[in-house]
């Protein structure tokens, strides 16, 4: 007689930096009681271990879209296969779980999570595609509020590449996600709102588990 497998939730949220992930992974949390993974802390662990990714965090890069962009899937797929296999392994103690970091819709393969466990996966990805300007503006805010923040440290054409090349890759990930039918959530559609874009994703969460 097969094995009654307890209904499990695994919600992954992906997308490019500063567009809200952290916030709202916290908020899904919190309100369902679920374990939260964050890719960065994942990616330290790793390093402490002995693994090495790319250098690309740096205005040379930055300069270079196709550096920064195979250098990011490389670091991202090493990190995502590293994180649904730690959801398997934790989706066996817990009832739901919350990855956040820098999934892709197209590395993003959870039929490890559909065979060993039967679970419910929302899965959704946070993009920005506004242009540089916007962009700008945005991001010079958010370093303002947090004084904790890496980008503080570059200056204005530094972070200038930095949006570019983020704009570069949200288009990416939302054109990808169209074609894998996978849910996005471009800042643009909300008037650069991100509390409004979160008010819409946890919303979308609490229809998708009731």
């Amino acid at each position: 007689m097969k094995e009654h497998k307890v209904l499990k939730n695994a919600i992954f949220i992906g997308g490019v930096p500063r567009v809200g992930k952290t916030t709202i992974t916290e908020l899904i949390g919190k309100k369902y009681g679920f374990s939260v993974l964050h890719m960065d802390a994942m990616k330290e662990a790793l390093k402490a271990t002995g693994v090495r990714f790319p250098n690309f965090g740096h205005k040379i890069s930055w300069k270079n879209f196709d550096v920064f962009f195979v250098s990011t899937r490389y670091r991202d797929e090493v990190l995502t296969t590293a994180a649904i296999g730690y959801s398997n392994r934790m989706l066996n103690d817990v009832d739901g779980i919350v990855v956040e970091g820098g999934l892709w819709p197209d590395l993003t393969n959870l039929d490890e999570l559909k065979g060993n466990h039967d679970v419910r996966i929302f899965e959704a990805y946070i993009v920005d595609t506004s242009d540089i300007d916007e962009a700008l503006i945005r991001l010079k805010a958010i370093n303002e509020a947090d004084e904790s923040s890496w980008l503080r440290k570059y200056d204005d054409e530094t972070i200038c590449k930095y949006c570019e090349v983020n704009i570069e890759r949200s288009k990416y990930i939302a054109e990808t996600a169209k074609q894998t039918n996978k849910r996005y959530y471009d800042i643009v559609s909300y008037g650069y709102d991100i509390k409004k874009m979160q008010e819409q994703i946890m919303s979308d969460i609490d229809d998708f588990l009731h």
